[in-house]
């Protein structure tokens, strides 16, 4: 998930470099000319509060990877499905309807009479064919003659594509929420005999296997359980199907991981990074302390931010910068064509001081302040000398009067200060493992539920109703049987996971992902490249299904 802004959340847009970078970025750090990368990862604006925003952009670079098993990518087929505008209540939509059209797509290239249903449910973003066509569920698909499905949240397509309303005003977004989704899949599923006679479905017979990754995962194991009826199994992948508000593990798990992402990784580079980030706080209490606003600004300005106007906006936009890379993996986010976050930060020579035990605060900080430029310079242009660029994309409170399709930062927010929490705050000081926290002590409750009131332009926000989640949807303590539960031990988002198999309900089953163990990393199946490890669970994972499929 879901970052709570690995999708819209942690403002750092910690953009790929791709042109010719600015001179001049700090007395301790060069910036040597950036080439364009077409293998790395540009992660979008507001990026980490969710645990799936980048996903999609990780998805095109993993299916690129050469296979590593025989496996004949199938075409998809889509289409608009008429759904349910809402399943509780009378809320109308667009023009008053009470049905709205929700896009699918479905492979049916390896579907013989009578097999199983695949049904992949996407999460916090467009949906479109790479997992349907290639990942696992096709996989799976092929192995047991399947047909598969999948199926796009409400709201969340492209230019309000599987939009209810006509915009996303907040009386619009009382329709976006997880139990809405839930249904929307329920009844989607229902419907399929009817809607594809051409497939001869009969679900009393055929078995239907639901598979998501991050909040999609969360949806997967909620689906099982509020409808055995309709959905045999799920498959839960890097699913924080717990509630909580005061999400503090989510960076505390930087600093366990951290160490362990060989071999550019390492516990002198994380102390180093923490300890840059403890000056970075000092050197502004030191501003609110003395009322000193002028040295406040030039110290924003010191990082090309001038323009960002909440010191939690712009302590995010600093401190945040490993989120993204712990969450899915080094290899996944490249600062240069040959160099990664990690390689450039721990191990490139270019801010020595992250890993020099002797380094002074001053030096830390001008290598914290080097290192935040560097990831800024793109496009042969430099990003923080462009005030209207930066206003854009790190003041949390720009837009959040524009109701518009365009504003998709609303989606997700909407759906993380509502429902679920997961305020990606500092470790709080009983709880470090350094001396300081690797995010900015600034990244705290207040600022969290902040960004929600200006986000969502709610006056009368207060808070996410945790409790209330989960208390419908069990939290932790899901009681359906054919449920699998995989995580990863790097990936920040199994904090708030069922990843320890001890007391599950009988049915359930648990896999930890230890060796390379980032977020939805069973996402691709066998055909991404995996090590000897990886491959080993993703064999039991499909004897999982297997089962299921026998049963």
């Amino acid at each position: 998930m879901p970052s709570s802004r690995t999708s819209p959340r942690r403002r750092a847009r910690l953009l790929t470099a791709v042109g010719a970078a600015a001179a001049a970025v700090g007395s301790m750090a060069v910036i040597a000319a950036l080439s364009a990368v077409p293998s790395a990862v540009a992660i979008p604006a507001f990026g980490f509060n969710n645990p799936g925003a980048i996903r999609r952009a990780v998805q095109t670079a993993a299916l690129a990877e050469p296979a590593s098993f025989n496996f004949t990518i199938p075409s998809a087929k889509d289409g608009f499905f008429p759904q349910k505008v809402d399943h509780f209540g009378s809320q109308t939509g667009t023009n008053g309807s009470d049905v709205f059209q929700q896009y699918y797509i479905l492979v049916d290239q390896f579907y013989k009479p009578g097999g199983p249903i695949f049904f992949w449910i996407e999460g916090e973003g467009p949906l479109f064919d790479g997992y349907p066509r290639s990942g696992i569920v096709a996989q799976l698909a092929e192995t047991h003659s399947g047909l598969v499905f999948a199926l796009e949240h409400r709201f969340y397509g492209p230019n309000g594509r599987s939009s209810p309303t006509p915009d996303f005003s907040i009386e619009s977004l009382k329709l976006l929420n997880a139990k809405q989704a839930v249904e929307d899949a329920a009844y989607f599923i229902k419907q399929t005999p009817t809607f594809f006679p051409e497939y001869k479905l009969d679900l009393s017979k055929q078995k239907v296997i639901a598979y998501g990754c991050s909040y999609a995962g969360n949806l997967a194991s909620w689906l099982r359980d509020k409808h055995p009826d309709v959905v045999f199994a799920g498959h839960a992948s890097s699913a924080p199907v717990k509630a909580k508000a005061d999400f503090w593990e989510y960076s505390r798990q930087i600093d366990v991981s951290v160490p362990q992402m060989g071999p550019y990784g390492s516990k002198a580079c994380i102390t180093g990074w923490t300890n840059a980030v403890k000056e970075f706080d000092r050197q502004l209490d030191g501003f609110f302390v003395h009322k000193n606003m002028s040295g406040l600004q030039a110290f924003k300005d010191s990082f090309w931010m001038g323009n960002v106007r909440n010191v939690g906006d712009f302590a995010n936009a600093v401190t945040a910068a490993l989120a993204s890379t712990v969450q899915y993996g080094d290899d996944h986010f490249y600062l240069t064509r040959n160099s990664t976050y990690l390689q450039t930060l721990c191990a490139s020579g270019q801010f020595p001081a992250f890993t020099d035990p002797a380094a002074t605060p001053a030096q830390l900080l001008d290598d914290l302040r080097g290192f935040t430029k560097f990831r800024w310079a793109v496009g042969g242009d430099v990003a923080g000398n462009n005030a209207t660029w930066v206003a854009q994309q790190l003041n949390a409170d720009a837009a959040g009067n524009d109701t518009s399709f365009a504003n998709t930062n609303k989606l997700w927010t909407n759906q993380y200060c509502r429902e679920f929490g997961y305020f990606q705050n500092a470790v709080p000081r009983g709880q470090r493992i350094e001396d300081h926290a690797v995010f900015s002590k600034y990244s705290n409750q207040d600022y969290e539920k902040w960004v929600c009131k200006v986000v969502l332009a709610d006056d009368a926000y207060v808070e996410p109703d945790v409790r209330g989640s989960n208390a419908y949807w069990g939290g932790l303590n899901i009681k359906a049987s054919n449920i699998l539960f995989t995580n990863g031990v790097l990936d920040q988002w199994h904090n708030l996971g069922v990843f320890n198999a001890t007391g599950r309900p009988q049915g359930q089953d648990v896999i930890l992902i230890e060796e390379d163990g980032h977020h939805c990393r069973d996402n691709g199946g066998h055909r991404t490249s995996h090590g000897p490890n990886m491959v080993s669970i993703l064999d039991k994972i499909f004897a999982i299904h297997a089962k299921w499929v026998a049963q």
